[in-house]
């Protein structure tokens, strides 16, 4: 019920970043059933241990609580995306004695632990990127150097929708090849944005490989000039392809954003530099109404990087172009208002977690554009909670009802003045949705 009404109602722009020890290192943000989460990496000890992060937002971008969390004994990610049971951390564990291991992480739409997978082999091996195909089967792509050709060679996990291994491929030659981002396609299959660095016609170029359900190859297109480029996204838009990167080959000098469009068969359609004559760095993709949305930052003076969104129609021009604070975007998203939720990290003194969510004219907080947020007629003082928290009832209502993340009831409580204590030490950790009588609603974290 409660994500049913995200998707209806859309997230209520916002400029969000979570103040944390030390500095991070934000890889993206996706929706959840009470909001988002944007996820990334902090090291938390002396040693420089490193652990994965999350923070998590409700729809208006109000803070909510922030976790962390590793395997062996450091752990990171790459990427966070959405799957049918939650979300979905994709990157890699070590510990003295097994190296680096690929790591798949699944936690339920709460954020709480449901499996994890690891690829605990002689070499050094990560997971870079997951998608879900239209089947339930969980599919990871990253590197590994522990079997196939030689060298780096691209590496493709299916997992069932309980963590368990079913089938793994690799793909490559005796140099070296790394996948960056997997997309599932309407047909079943998959395609896969990957970087040859030891063939083709440049130093490092795009390596596009497009696969049936069960990993068997269909094509594959390579796309470079005689310097590096790197593929960081690939999206499918109806019997066409995107494919979003940087390029030293092309445009305006230092690194440029390179935007391919290819048909169905990987022939190149048309391909699209963008950027200034500094360094400019494109690391996420969306596709809203046929148009390819991109995002990174870019840096038009010189040492000054802003977080950057750019529109490209489907003949392959910037129609829209949006710069914000200081940042870099590492995902985007199409909400249902034709908006987006974007996510990265935020420069400043140190590097925050940072999300933000904007109108369907790329406008947020962040550009002067202000939003009245309705007012939730009862709010929590302390939140997220664990065994109990005082509650204000600005409604006059006389019952609150707390409710889990599915809409099942979960308690019922009287309340007889403006302020009450509010006692939680029953419910299971989770979130639950705070309704009062008179209609207002809030969001709380249960935390053990």
């Amino acid at each position: 019920m409660t994500f049913l009404l995200l998707l209806l109602t859309g997230l209520i722009p916002f400029n969000a970043s979570c103040e944390y020890t030390g500095g991070q290192a934000g890889k993206g943000a996706t929706l959840t059933a009470f909001g988002c989460v944007t996820a990334g990496n902090t090291a938390l000890d002396a040693s420089g241990n490193m652990q994965i992060l999350m923070a998590a937002y409700d729809e208006a971008g109000q803070f909510l609580w922030t976790d962390s969390f590793y395997q062996g004994q450091s752990s990171e990610i790459l990427a966070v995306q959405p799957w049918s049971g939650g979300l979905l951390f994709t990157g890699s564990w070590s510990d003295p004695s097994t190296g680096s291991n690929a790591l798949a992480y699944a936690v339920s739409p709460d954020c709480q632990k449901i499996w994890s997978y690891s690829l605990e082999l002689d070499g050094l091996d990560r997971f870079t990127t997951a998608a879900q195909g239209s089947d339930g089967t969980i599919v990871c792509a990253g590197r590994t150097n522990s079997f196939g050709a030689g060298g780096c060679d691209v590496l493709m996990v299916a997992l069932d929708q309980s963590g368990t291994e079913l089938w793994r491929k690799v793909y490559g030659t005796p140099g070296e090849e790394a996948a960056y981002h997997i997309s599932a396609c309407s047909d079943g299959g998959y395609v896969l944005a990957c970087q040859a660095m030891s063939w083709g016609p440049g130093l490092g170029d795009y390596w596009i490989i497009r696969t049936d359900n069960a990993g068997d190859t269909l094509w594959t297109g390579t796309y470079g000039g005689p310097e590096f480029e790197y593929p960081w996204r690939v999206e499918q838009c109806g019997d066409n392809f995107y494919v979003a990167g940087n390029t030293l080959s092309y445009g305006a000098g230092s690194y440029d954003w390179w935007i391919l469009k290819l048909d169905s068969s990987g022939n190149m359609i048309w391909d699209t530099a963008w950027g200034f004559k500094n360094t400019d760095n494109c690391m996420a993709l969306t596709v809203r109404n046929g148009e390819a949305v991109v995002g990174g930052a870019s840096e038009s003076v010189l040492n000054q990087f802003e977080a950057t969104i750019v529109v490209f129609d489907e003949e392959g021009t910037s129609t829209e172009e949006w710069y914000y604070e200081p940042a870099m975007i590492r995902s985007i998203e199409t909400l249902e208002n034709n908006g987006f939720l974007v996510g990265g990290v935020l420069y400043g003194s140190d590097s925050d977690l940072w999300a933000m969510c904007t109108d369907s004219l790329g406008n947020s907080p962040e550009l002067g554009i202000s939003y009245d947020v309705p007012s939730p007629g009862i709010t929590l003082l302390g939140n997220p909670v664990s065994m109990s928290v005082e509650i204000r009832v600005l409604d006059d209502s006389s019952t609150i009802t707390i409710s889990d993340i599915s809409g099942r009831i979960a308690a019922t409580v009287q309340v007889s003045s403006e302020t009450s204590i509010l006692d939680v030490s029953n419910l299971p950790a989770g979130i639950y949705s705070v309704l009062s009588s008179n209609g207002g609603v809030t969001r709380m974290a249960v935390l053990r």
